[in-house]
This record gives structure tokens, sequence and C-alpha cells, in this order.
């Protein structure tokens, strides 16, 4: 009985598996008939949304009859089902698709990476097209670095065209078009393809202000006969920002048209910027309530268009004076672009400044609700708007201080401090008037923050992001990653400069943007270790105090100058002051500037020195406010602000005709930033100086080589450093080759030699050394971007005896882009430069003695005075030759503290020891005589 119920069980058993099977095989079969109707339908050339509907059930139907052996076509499936809903603009749908694809992808074999690629790209573009940023970049990164060897190179250009796009919404320009050259570079006959890219990259331009540059680019664009209406909103806005309006309105009138939502809303924006800019009000309001009313009608709305347009119209209430009306839709801006914020009290902000779908947009809400808080002001002298006022303003700098460390390369971070710089002024200007009002000190400490952080805004986060790579030893591997692709991109740049062949040179640049895009992703992956990225983005808080407590002497003063259009900021901080005093400044004192830096820069031999009036000028307004706070101090650091960076402060004189310049009175030192200076003070190294490399290429009476490349010899170099000591190298020893193997092993160099500066491109600002008959110009030119990839935080001072190696381009919110600031940039904090050609012997003379008091343990700074007041009081110097032109050129920046013990200090301790050794002596033939 038993044995008959358990064969019966086993029957049953076998005939269910044998109709589970059938099933599973019937279910397999129409899931494969379906998928194949639904595939069909998606590649209708006449396809309609009923077709793609039918489709998308077709497909969905599938999916849940496939089983798990059929992984690989739910993938397809999901992803074609995904494609259609991104058609039909539906990217909500269409992104639940894309990542179920992925999910399911992840679990099939390596041969499925073709699957994953798209899996990744299609994520990553339905992120983009919800305008979520931060997700878009995780997905295209994914994609790039699994690019599978089989994917068509088309898509591969889909890609870079779209990591491209990316870049342009995060305001990363620069790498934006790093990637759509990648991109033009992949595609083989793909007119389509092509057209979209390049219009891609004139947008990029745009952005950039090069306008000769895409206009160009567009215009080639509008031959074709399919032109996207893209392409008129595109050049208009292009027109609209250069000032030609009846143009651009010509080519965004015609954008209005389009079919395109996103494309529509944009041109009704930039349409509505153009009537505001010719002051035509009530057209451009008008403009921009039709791109609102639009974009509302619109299921899935474009937030960052639609915050654009509350933008617009804020701007116009706040030009008729018309605050709150401007604060309200300031407010409805900022909730359209932060996340998870609608708040409509236009006192109160997110509480993470950060989050939002662009920070660009975030950065221009906070100045513009500021600009509306202070029109407020202007109208109720109400304090709590004024203070909202500069609450707004240091939001936007900290967005916009943010904005800047997710970038990865200079020439972006340099445009957005370009663009940053005039906030800082305006906050400066309101922290100053708070305080006149209140009385209150810490508005005078917040504008000195805000001072402190409009200086040397990318050097300081350079020199901030060596000190945390050194204390991460776990990310090693990726920095020497970011060491090595740095180095790659110099020598290929170095190149460029030298190659004549239009083929090589596209090669070249090939190359060199597959190198920034390869940095660009060693970069995020530093960013995604968790310690590294929160040190990174901490915000570091300067107050006076600790500049006070940290950098100050008794006989020490700080002055730190912010130059406005109109008003001069002088702060002053001494060990037991802080003040800030504000001047009005108009065309006189710029034109004072003006005067002295071409006297110094442009100087005739033999010529009087006619500008003593035009430096009492400037007297006046930078140190005599302060004639009182400074009476009997010894050392003053300067922090100068721009134009103020060319004039060397002890040349000034203290009356209109005199020759009493102010390095009779005191030593000077200069420094990029108070925290910066701060900083390298803090943390100095207690090292030995390890000697001196001096190198001196253009000594000597030879011609052949030297002539031959343009340069003239320096007859008063090889006394110069043979004065100075250490380790010597002439003419044809002093190499860069040697140079670069020889210069982390010094304590202090010497270079006494050529330097080039170029404004218009400060990397190919060179410092050259001996160059062979044979040499290419990168084998004796020492280019700024090479000093860049140098490690020097060992090398205590660092002396550029070179014609205007402290000269260069000025740059708002950096200053000056020069050789001596590359060197800063490679950790080397101490840095004696010059500023401008100057006679051969008068520099030989000064640098000689510079070196000779440093080494009797003077500081920095009143070594370098010491040498100037030599120079000046020498009976056997004529009295022409001791204008500042002969003198002035030599400045120092950094940190003043001695290298070497000074002599007295070694006396002491020879004293010291003689005396315990005599005593020892005595102890010792004490006992002795007593054991006798």
């Amino acid at each position: 009985m038993y044995l008959s119920r358990l064969l019966t069980f086993f029957i049953l058993l076998l005939c269910l598996c044998t109709f589970k099977i059938h099933a599973q095989k019937l279910r397999t079969e129409e899931a494969h008939r379906l998928f194949h109707t639904a595939d069909s339908l998606f590649h209708l050339p006449d396809a309609t949304p009923d077709t793609d509907s039918l489709s998308i059930l077709n497909f969905q139907q599938a999916i849940q009859s496939f089983g798990e052996d059929s992984l690989q076509l739910q993938v397809e499936a999901h992803q074609k089902i995904g494609n259609l809903y991104e058609m039909n603009l539906l990217f909500d749908s269409a992104l639940y698709h894309y990542k179920s694809s992925l999910r399911k992808a992840q679990l099939l074999a390596p041969p499925a990476d073709t699957l994953k690629f798209y899996a990744n790209l299609y994520c990553g573009d339905a992120f983009q097209y919800l305008e979520m940023f931060d997700s878009a970049q995780y997905f295209y990164s994914q994609a790039e670095v699994n690019i599978p060897p089989n994917i068509k190179e088309a898509e591969s250009a889909r890609l870079y065209n779209s990591s491209g796009l990316l870049q342009f919404h995060v305001g990363n320009y620069q790498q934006a078009i790093n990637y759509l050259e990648k991109g033009a570079s992949l595609l083989r006959n793909n007119p389509y393809a092509e057209f979209i890219i390049k219009n891609n990259l004139a947008i990029a331009y745009d952005k950039l202000r090069k306008y000769n540059t895409s206009i160009p680019i567009y215009k080639s664009l509008l031959s074709n006969k399919n032109i996207p209406e893209a392409i008129y909103q595109n050049i208009g806005k292009a027109y609209g920002e250069l000032g030609k309006y009846d143009s651009a309105k010509l080519y965004l009138l015609k954008a209005t048209f389009s079919q395109n939502i996103d494309t529509k809303l944009a041109a009704l924006n930039n349409l509505g910027n153009v009537y505001f800019q010719k002051n035509q009000t009530d057209s451009a309001r008008y403009l921009y309530q039709r791109s609102i009313e639009t974009n509302q009608a619109y299921s899935n709305q474009s937030r960052i268009n639609l915050g654009g347009a509350f933008i617009g119209l804020a701007t116009i209430e706040l030009h008729n004076r018309e605050a709150e009306e401007s604060l309200i839709l300031y407010q409805r801006a900022l909730n359209t672009i932060a996340f998870n914020f609608d708040n409509q009290d236009y006192y109160t902000n997110p509480e993470n400044l950060f989050s939002g779908l662009s920070l660009l947009t975030l950065f221009n809400i906070y100045e513009g609700k500021g600009n509306a808080f202070k029109s407020l002001y202007a109208q109720n002298a109400s304090l709590t708007a004024l203070e909202a006022s500069l609450q707004n303003y240091d939001n936007a700098i900290q967005v916009a201080r943010y904005i800047q460390k997710t970038y990865d390369n200079d020439e972006a971070k340099l445009f957005l401090v370009q663009n940053v710089y005039p906030v800082y002024e305006i906050a400066i200007s309101t922290a100053y008037q708070l305080y006149r009002l209140t009385k209150d000190q810490k508005y005078v400490d917040l504008a000195f923050q805000f001072s402190e952080n409009s200086k040397a805004a990318i050097l300081s986060e350079i020199l901030d992001d060596l000190d945390i790579k050194s204390t991460l030893p776990n990310i090693d591997s990726l920095i020497q990653a970011e060491k090595r692709q740095k180095q790659q991109i110099s020598q290929l740049r170095l190149r460029l400069i030298e190659s004549q062949d239009s083929s090589e040179n596209s090669s070249l640049k090939t190359k060199l943007n597959d190198l920034e895009i390869n940095l660009s992703r060693t970069l995020r992956s530093l960013q995604s270790d968790e310690k590294y990225f929160r040190l990174k983005y901490q915000e570091d808080t300067i107050h006076a105090s600790d500049i006070q407590r940290t950098l100050l002497d008794q006989d020490d003063a700080l002055l730190e100058y912010f130059l406005g259009k109109d008003s001069l900021y002088c702060f002053l901080l001494t060990r037991d002051n802080f003040l800030l005093k504000v001047q009005h400044v108009d065309s006189a004192f710029f034109q004072a500037i003006q005067l002295v830096q071409s006297e110094l820069y442009q100087y005739q031999m033999g010529q009087a020195y006619k500008e003593s009036e035009q430096a009492y000028i400037l007297y006046q307004k930078l140190i005599e406010p302060f004639e009182k706070e400074i009476s009997g101090k010894e050392k003053l650091i300067i922090v100068p602000d721009g134009q103020l960076n060319y004039i060397p402060f002890e040349m000034l004189n203290d009356a209109p005709i005199s020759n009493h310049y102010l390095i009779y009175d005191y030593a000077f030192s200069y420094a990029y930033s108070a925290s910066l200076l701060e900083d390298a003070v803090r943390t100095r190294k207690a090292k030995e100086s390890n000697g001196i490399l001096a190198m001196a290429p253009f000594a000597g009476d030879e011609e052949g080589n030297i002539r031959s490349n343009g340069f003239s010899l320096l007859f008063g170099s090889k006394e110069e450093v043979e004065n100075i000591g250490g380790s010597i190298y002439l003419e044809n020893q002093a190499t860069k080759r040697l140079f670069l193997e020889l210069v982390s092993s010094y304590g202090i160099i010497h270079l006494a030699t050529h330097a080039s500066i170029d404004n218009n491109d400060p990397l190919q600002s060179f410092i050259a050394f001996y160059p062979d008959e044979d040499e290419s110009l990168a084998g004796y030119r020492l280019y700024t971007q090479e000093l860049y990839n140098l490690q020097l935080d060992s090398v205590k001072l660092v002396v550029l005896s070179a014609c205007e190696a402290g000269n260069g381009q000025l740059v708002k919110g950096e200053g000056i882009i020069s050789l001596a600031r590359a060197f800063a940039y490679a950790g080397c904090p101490n840095i004696v430069t010059t500023l401008w050609k100057a006679q051969d012997k008068s520099t030989a003379t000064i640098a000689a003695n510079l070196h000779d008091y440093l080494k009797r343990g003077f500081p920095k700074d009143k070594a370098l005075r010491q040498a100037k007041l030599d120079y000046l009081n020498a009976d056997d110097i004529h009295p022409l030759l001791k204008t500042p032109y002969y003198w002035a050129n030599f400045v120092f920046i950094g940190d003043t503290a001695p290298i070497y013990e000074s002599s007295g200090t070694w006396l002491w301790w020879l004293m010291l020891g003689l005396i315990l050794l005599g005593g020892v002596y005595w102890l010792v033939k004490k006992t002795f005589l007593k054991l006798k």
C-alpha cells in the first residue's frame, strides 16, 4: 500500500514537471513572439504614438513571460522601452526601465558589457534630461571606464557628446570642449552627429565668451537644409551677449516657433534678455511670462528654463525699484531650482546652499536676492534687509567657491573667479556699510574674510589639496596617476607649441583631449574617497584674530587692500589692532598707478626719475592713512590687489618731490593672501637649508648658441652666482635637464637668467636655461605649466634673478599669473622675484648682498632690504643709477623667517660650550687632586 502511494506520487510529480517544462516552453515561445513583434514596431520608419504604445505593451508582456535564461533579451526590452518613453519625453518612465536594464545586465557574464555600456549611457541621458546632473555624471563615468571594444565609434561619440553637454550644464566649459572634441574625432561619415557636436562646441565657446570662434561655427551650420531651430536660438543668444541686439532678435524670434519645447523656452528667455538690455522692459516681461506659461503647460517642466524666466522677471522688478516684488520672484526661482525647498518667505534660504539643479543658477539667485535686499534697505532703511543682503552675497560666494572645487582644470577655475569677483566687492561694501551703522566689529571681520577669499583663490585651493593628499596614503595610487597625467598633458602642450605640421597638431590635440578626459576621471575617483571629499569641501573660515595671533609680532604690521571700481578698502592688522579704512579713488589714482608702472617697466637707461609726484599720490592713499598705527613698526607685510600687484611699495615716497623712499623706514614683504602666509608660518618646516643651487646659463663671453636663440649675455650673472656660493653651474652646465634633476635636493635655488612673459597665454611664459645648438624649445625653456607639476615643498627659498619673473597677466580674483606664482603653486612658500627688466649689474649686486645677509641670519625681508640699502648708500654708484628702476624690482613673497642661524646665535652657543667645557675640566681636575 505504501509503495503504491509512493509510486503514484512520483508519477504525478513527473507529470507536473513535464507540464511545467511544456508550459515554460510555451511561455518562452510566446515571449519571443511578443519580443519580435515589439521590436518590429520599435523599428518602424513611420512610427506613431499608437505603434510606440503597442511596442511598449508587447515588450512589457515579453519581459513578464521570459524566464531567467532570457536575461539578455529582458535587458534589451527594458532599454527599448526606455528609448520609446524618452522619445516621447517621459523621462521618469524611461529612467525606471534603464535602471531595470542595468540591474539585470549586471547579472550577466562579461560578454554583456555592451548592454551594460548602453544601460549606463541611457541612465546618464535620462538623468541629464531630468536636470539631475550629479546622477548623470555618475552613470556617464561608469560608461566611460567600461567602453567595450566592439562599440561603434558613433556610439562612443554620443557618450562624449553627452558628457560634454553635462560639463556645459555645470559650467565647466573648457572640459566640455575636451569631451566634445573627443566625440567629434570619433565620427566617421555621420553628418547628423557631426552637426550636433559642432553646435554643442559652439555653445561651449559662447560660454567662454569666445564669440569669434562660436559664431562662424553656427553660420557654417546654417547651410544645412534641415537646420533645427536650436541653431537660431544659439546664434541669437551669442549676438545678444555681444550686444548686437538686432541680429539677436532676428534669430531668436525664429527659434520661438520651434516645436522642441526646450529650444522654445530658451529662445523666449533669451529674447526677453535682449529686450531688457535694450530697456524695453514691457516686451521683456511679456516674453518671460510667456516662457513661464508655456513651461507650466508642459507636463515635464524644464525647471532651469522656468527658474531663468523667474530670474528675468525679478531683474525687471529690481530695475523698476520694486524690491519686494523682485524678492518674491527670486524666491520663486529658488523654489524651482533648489531641491526639496518650497518656503516662500524670501528671508529664508535652503539649509543646504549647494543642493539644486544648477549651482550656477543658484549663484545668480543668491546674488540677485542680495541686490534686491539692498534695494529694499534703500527704500525702508531696515537693518534686517541690509543684513539679509549681506547674507545672500555670502551665500553666493560660498556657492561659487564650492563650484570652483568641482572643476578639474585651472582654465575653468580662472574663468569662474573672474566672473565672481564683482560679488566680493559688493559684499565688502555692504559689510562696511553695516559696520558704519552698527559699529559692530564683526562686520569688519566679515569684510576681511571676503577680501581674503577673493585673493589667490585657485592657488589656495591647490595648496590645500596638496596638504589633504599628504594625509591620505590610501589614495596614493590615484595621486600618482594624477601627477603622471598632468605631466603627460604638459609634455603634449609643449609639443604643440613647437609643432609646425597641421596633421601632427591634429593628432596631438586628440591625444591631449584623451589625457584631459582621463585626468578628469582620475579626479572623480579621488573625490569618491569619503575622507578626501569631506576635507576638500569643508569651508575654512579665516579670522583677523588668527592672523594677529599666528603671523604678527610686535614689530609687524600687515596691510591688505581690496581695490574696487571707486573705493579702496584698506585693512590694517597689528598684534594689538585691527582696522578698516575706506577711501574714494578716482581716475587720478588709477592714472598714478599706470604712470608709476610705466616709469618702472618701460624705463629708458639714463633718464631722470620723473614720477615721484605720482608715487606720492599712491602713498597718500595706501600708507598715509595708517601712519600713526605703523609708527615704530619695523616690518610691513603687504597683501596687494588688482593693479597694485605691479607696484613695489618700498619705492613710494612720503613727499611730492623726494628721494626718501619707504625702504629707508621699513622692511617689506608681500603675500598672495594673509591666510596663505599664515598657513606657511604655521606649517613652517624645521629643515636644514641643504645648500644653494645657483645657475647662470647666460654668463661668460661666448656668443654662438646663445645669440642664435635670441638671448643676450648677462655679464654680471657669473659674479652674482660666484659671490653667492653653493653648487654653481655656468653656461652650458646650466641646463634645464640638470635643474629638474637637482631642484628638489637643495634648500635654496638661485636662477640668474632670462625669463619670458606671455600675457595672452601665461602657460607659455618660461624661464630660460642654456640652449644647446640642436635642442628644441622645450629642451631649454622651463614653462609655467611644467613648474606646476614640480614638487618643491622641501625648498626653503627660490630667488628668481630673472627679468620679469614676477610679472604676468593680472586676473581679478587670483592676482598676477607669473612664474613666481608657479613656484608657489609647486609648493615653495618663499620667493624673491623681479617685477621688470632691470640693469644686469645692479641686479647682480643686490642678489649677492641678499645671500650675504641671509647667511648672517637675517630674516628674508630684512636681508633684502639691507641689500637694497647697501646699493642706495654706495658712494661708487652714480645717483642716476639709484632711481627705483634699478633696485625696487626685487620683491620678497612669503614667510620672512631666517633660513640660517645668526652668527650671534652661533657665538652664544660657542661661548656656552666653552664655559661648560671649562667647568667639566675644573671638576675633573679637582677630583683628581683629591684622589692624589
